[in-house]
């Protein structure tokens, strides 16, 4: 009887242990400092409501918990560079096919498809000379200059000779003629000669119709000046040739030539060039035989692309195309155009210039999913005046930003992530 009291007893005491200690437990878990959320000036220790604003109280630690975040959810959690919530216009990428639109800046030039040299036949010396300045203007037939030369001069007593000494001999006659010929006399002078007199300087006449340069000059007697000083800082690299002219002549009477040697070359305006340059980035793009119109004070012509050199000038990004052109309107040589080149259209997928933003180093897209648009980079090709094709990086399911612009921020970094 007794042991079943000690035991009776000896539970008794281990549930007041037991109990004693549970409530150590919930005292110490309660135990803490509790503040407002409204007002963290106002610390407690323990549970109640905050003098201020009658709010619910709550433990610091609490505030550490972690709070699941939903599917749903989760895009507004993310970064403020990485999404933007809005409304504005959509649209898909569509495949159509256009044709790229470029803007290029050109000079007209001379036409040397139309350049005739007057060259000198045989060793003399500049007698007179009736071309003053370079670019003057002459006729065909004119008389450019007067040289006197021994060698001629034999050529004729030569066949003075034979007309007399041996005029049955025709064979050999013609032959004296026509060296006089390919030694640059006209017919009109050899039958001045068939009166006997030996004429010790020689007429060189114009071939055509044009403007005299000098002939000792490169560049067909016209100066090249830095693109930058010719039309400005649009088309500042390089060099453009045939658009300064020159006004000093190279040569002056008494002067001595030498046979072979080239003095003057005329240049004709009825035809003319008109050479544009195309950056590298647009120049691919563009064909023989694409449209072109060109705006020469404030009239328009269309004509077409006839030809493109098949490489860069040294230091240049740019290409040289060139159209050959009817010169009805008077133009003149160093006068500045401009030009739109209208290139063969092609399909692709194409969205609207406004939706795509170029950040220098790559092109992005805002691309709406689940009610927000999330920046994605894109890969584009050519461009018009309206649209810009999409190579990679979006698809036609996609909905996507109609005018990018109200989505960035001038300060903000914009993360594209694929």
């Amino acid at each position: 009887m007794r042991n079943r009291l000690n035991f009776s007893i000896g539970a008794a005491l281990l549930a007041f242990v037991l109990a004693l200690a549970w409530g150590c437990a919930q005292h110490k878990k309660e135990a803490g400092q509790y503040t407002c959320p409204m007002h963290p000036e106002i610390v407690r220790d323990s549970p109640g409501a905050c003098p201020v604003c009658a709010m619910t109280l709550v433990r610091k630690d609490a505030q550490s918990q972690e709070v699941k975040i939903s599917g749903e959810m989760s895009y507004l959690v993310r970064p403020t560079n990485a999404f933007i919530v809005s409304d504005i216009r959509t649209v898909h990428p569509v495949r159509e096919s256009y044709g790229k639109l470029v803007s290029v800046n050109g000079v007209i030039s001379v036409d040397t498809r139309k350049l005739l040299s007057v060259p000198v036949r045989f060793s003399g010396r500049i007698e007179r000379l009736w071309v003053k300045y370079n670019l003057q203007p002459v006729r065909k037939g004119q008389k450019i200059l007067e040289l006197y030369s021994e060698e001629i001069a034999a050529a004729q007593r030569d066949y003075l000779f034979l007309m007399k000494e041996d005029g049955e001999n025709q064979p050999l006659i013609a032959a004296s003629k026509q060296k006089l010929i390919l030694l640059g006399m006209t017919e009109e002078q050899i039958k001045r000669l068939s009166a006997g007199t030996v004429s010790y300087s020689v007429e060189v006449y114009s071939p055509t119709d044009g403007y005299v340069t000098d002939g000792r000059t490169p560049d067909f007697g016209i100066a090249s000046e830095p693109r930058a000083k010719v039309m400005g800082s649009a088309m500042e690299a390089g060099k453009v040739s045939n658009t300064v002219p020159g006004t000093e002549l190279q040569i002056r009477e008494g002067m001595y030539v030498q046979s072979g040697e080239t003095l003057f070359n005329v240049t004709q305006q009825s035809t003319v060039w008109a050479e544009f340059d195309v950056h590298q980035n647009d120049a691919k793009e563009v064909r023989t035989g694409d449209s072109l119109k060109i705006k020469l004070g404030g009239k328009e012509m269309v004509t077409s692309v006839n030809f493109i050199e098949p490489f860069y000038k040294e230091d240049e990004p740019f290409v040289k195309l060139r159209c050959y052109l009817t010169n009805t309107a008077g133009l003149r040589v160093g006068q500045l155009v401009t030009g739109t080149l209208i290139s063969a259209p092609r399909e692709a997928m194409w969205i609207p210039l406004s939706s795509a933003v170029d950040l220098g180093t790559r092109s992005i897209a805002f691309v709406k999913r689940k009610g927000v648009f999330r920046p994605r980079n894109i890969q584009v090709g050519m461009k018009t005046q309206a649209q810009i094709e999409v190579t990679g990086g979006l698809d036609v399911t996609d909905s996507v930003a109609y005018d990018a612009r109200y989505l960035v921020d001038r300060e903000s970094k914009i993360k594209a992530n694929n």
